[in-house]
């Protein structure tokens, strides 16, 4: 180790010194928080290579509690970005949800049976409005006289999108939405009977 005299510090002595001062300095610096990040914003999570919706805004670390289908997961800073599309109007997306849909048609495998009852329990208002009109559809495909929408008794919440969305369809006859008897599912289950 180099020494002088005349009160310079050894050369030693420095570096030791810009090593603390670094180090102070890193454990200073927070992680920027990202610009206009607000809940119902849409981010996007590189990890899982996919979009979510914000649900709470930065935290003093720069995490958020962000949404991706039915699950809600915290992200650390620097794992997201915000991207253009904002969800913060989900009005008009469950509007558009409600839409009948026209045109679609599903893709089939020469052996694929879509399933007589459609199983909504753990679903959320807009994909099960998205989940029915899919069913509608591939129902129409394999001339079903009828559906089966197992909805849950629960709040209702589900049973009135799915029956909003069923009186909307220019597949359904209208008069023809009811609960299933008693020992099927009662009111927890709506049966339709299609237009053929």
């Amino acid at each position: 180790m180099p020494t002088t005299t005349n009160g310079i510090t050894t050369h030693y002595e420095e570096v030791t010194q810009v090593k603390k001062g670094m180090k102070r300095q890193r454990r200073q610096r927070q992680p920027p928080k990202p610009p206009e990040l607000t809940p119902g914003s849409t981010v996007w999570l590189a990890g899982l290579k996919q979009s979510g919706q914000l649900l709470t805004t930065p935290d003093e670390k720069g995490r958020v509690e962000v949404k991706i289908g039915s699950l809600r997961q915290r992200v650390k800073a620097g794992e997201y970005q915000l991207t253009k599309e904002t969800t913060s109007d989900s009005e008009n997306e469950f509007q558009r949800a409600m839409k009948p849909t026209t045109g679609y048609k599903p893709r089939i495998h020469p052996r694929y049976e879509p399933p007589e009852e459609l199983n909504l329990h753990g679903v959320e208002g807009l994909e099960a409005a998205r989940k029915v009109d899919r069913h509608l559809d591939e129902a129409q495909t394999f001339r079903r006289a009828q559906v089966r929408i197992n909805h849950g008794k629960g709040s209702g919440t589900l049973r009135k999108v799915v029956w909003e969305k069923l009186r909307r369809s220019p597949l359904v006859l209208i008069k023809s939405i009811t609960f299933a008897d008693p020992g099927e599912g009662g009111n927890g289950v709506t049966v339709a009977e299609l237009a053929t």
